[in-house]
């Protein structure tokens, strides 16, 4: 019986393992798309590698402290966590990286006037914000699938 309590525990780390080498891929893969046809599109996705493995293990750092503290292991925990991890993080980070301009203009909207970030700019930094953070989610969800996830077959 102990041996299939080592094995076990080696399944899940394994397991765990693939998960967070996996994820981090599928914000890559969506992140590069726009980039497809572009003349720097390999240059692009070493970029996007390196951000998106970076903000995976930030972002899923602090939903697993979040996860454990609050005991929440059911499978829509995890992306809701996420979701809303993301959300204060996306929208801070772009809100506050915006205002140290005196204009800018993003998806043709003036994002920052005069140093102040705009109303149109905190609604199209909150719908980037939420669509990223919907992303974050899925992902986090494919990551709960291949790490914790058990099928009833398997309990």
């Amino acid at each position: 019986a102990p041996v299939a309590g080592v094995m076990h525990m080696k399944t899940e780390s394994y397991r765990s393992i693939a998960g967070m080498i996996f994820c981090p891929w599928i914000l890559v893969a969506v992140w590069s798309l726009p980039y497809l046809s572009h003349s720097a599109f390999s240059k692009w996705v070493v970029i996007n590698t390196f951000f998106a493995f970076t903000v995976f293990f930030f972002t899923a750092a602090v939903s697993h402290v979040i996860l454990k503290t609050f005991c929440l292991t059911k499978g829509w925990h995890y992306p809701v966590v996420m979701f809303f991890v993301c959300l204060i993080l996306y929208f801070g980070f772009s809100t506050f990286s915006a205002s140290g301009y005196d204009e800018l203009y993003h998806s043709q909207t003036q994002i920052v006037e005069d140093g102040n970030v705009t109303k149109a700019g905190y609604v199209l930094n909150f719908w980037n914000s939420v669509s990223g953070s919907l992303l974050s989610a899925g992902m986090f969800f494919v990551f709960w699938l291949i790490a914790v996830w058990k099928p009833r077959s398997a309990v």
